[in-house]
């Protein structure tokens, strides 16, 4: 009896993570939709590619998060001149109106990116706040703040050659590349391995409109965006990887 009990929940719980891999989040025009039903809406209160404000609202036109973009200064080596500088960086705070609480991320956000990471992390329920996923979010979030130094300036030694992922002449780990199809859309896709050949973590972003790295980290399931940088490409995961430590 144990024994069923144990595959009927197995089942249930294969189940209902299948079920969260389909679901469907889109956003057109200020209305997100999950699984093509209405859930709520997001108003741009700027006009920027991806430095914004946004206010996420639900059915009846209350507002329950407000999304606002801040700047701060960090010192940066500069790759013409070597130099160390101060430089801007831009990143968004994410509050929750109902309870003030309040989750910040160093790495400014496109909307798509905000869409998906409430409604992933199931953020609003039956058009309210979810108090139980709201608070489990900013523990799992919060305290994750811009550092003295950004990663460009920490890993100068940080290299790739062959698939490979090195620190000097040391090899940290291997990674590969894809191109996917998403209905109309393409998507490169990097996955990063240890030397045990355990995945580390898959980062994606657009082909056709790159604006940030999403990459998905497989020890702790935590979702992150990362600006993406045409001469850096795929090395500003690396670095962010690295930085964080999930290379062991």
């Amino acid at each position: 009896m144990k024994t069923l009990k144990f595959r009927l929940t197995l089942i249930l719980g294969i189940l209902f993570c299948l079920n969260l891999q389909a679901q469907k989040i889109k956003e057109k025009k200020g209305i997100i939709k999950v699984d093509d039903v209405i859930v709520a809406k997001i108003e741009r209160k700027t006009a920027y590619l991806i430095y914004n404000h946004f206010n996420v609202f639900n059915l009846e036109d209350k507002m329950l998060i407000r999304v606002v973009c801040y700047t701060y200064r960090v010192k940066e080596k500069n790759g013409k001149t070597g130099k160390i500088e101060e430089v801007t960086q831009y990143g968004h705070r994410m509050e929750f109106l109902e309870n003030g609480e309040v989750v910040e991320f160093p790495q400014a956000k496109s909307k798509k990116s905000i869409v998906k990471m409430i409604f992933r992390n199931e953020l609003i329920s039956d058009n309210k706040l979810s108090s139980k996923k709201v608070l489990n979010f900013v523990e799992r979030y919060n305290g994750w703040i811009p550092e003295s130094e950004p990663v460009s300036s920490l890993l100068g030694d940080l290299v790739v050659s062959n698939n490979s992922i090195l620190i000097g002449k040391e090899i940290i780990g291997k990674f590969t590349e894809r191109i996917v199809s998403n209905e109309s859309e393409q998507s490169k896709v990097v996955s990063v391995y240890s030397l045990d050949h355990e995945k580390i973590a898959e980062a994606m972003v657009s082909v056709e409109n790159p604006i940030e790295w999403i990459v998905t980290t497989n020890v702790d399931k935590r979702e992150s965006s990362i600006l993406f940088v045409q001469s850096e490409e795929e090395m500003v995961v690396f670095n962010w990887l690295v930085k964080n430590e999930y290379f062991k």
